[in-house]
């Protein structure tokens, strides 16, 4: 929906050749997402998340070397205003919990990306 709003408001506002971030506004350490991701489930209590962990905020997309990237640009020029995180989490929970059962080789190749990539070597 985000993104959606954000083109409108491009083609409405006659932007040309801006780049901008349309993005959550909270940022986060990957530890810090997984016990949110643990909480929200109910698992709070038992994740392994170290959440005080002082890496820098995760980021995927778009890829980046430099941290994460601001989304005031997009804010103050295409009066974008993010989707609540609460909202964020608990679409995007349903949508990878009917995933994961519709679409297995898919979930196979995320989780073994995930394991790779991301979770500790103690933990794999």
């Amino acid at each position: 929906d985000d993104v959606g709003k954000a083109v409108v408001s491009v083609i409405k506002k006659g932007v040309v050749n801006g780049v901008y971030n349309i993005a959550i506004e909270k940022l986060f350490t990957f530890p810090h997402f997984l016990l949110e991701l643990c909480t929200f489930y109910g698992n709070g209590a038992v994740c392994w998340a170290d959440y005080n962990a002082a890496d820098d905020a995760y980021s995927l997309y778009p890829t980046n070397f430099k941290g994460t990237l601001s989304i005031e640009r997009a804010k103050e020029d295409l009066d974008f205003v993010p989707t609540p995180w609460e909202d964020v989490m608990r679409d995007t929970a349903a949508f990878y919990q009917t995933a994961i059962h519709n679409h297995s080789q898919e979930r196979d190749i995320v989780l073994s990306r995930l394991s790779e990539n991301v979770v500790p070597a103690p933990l794999q």
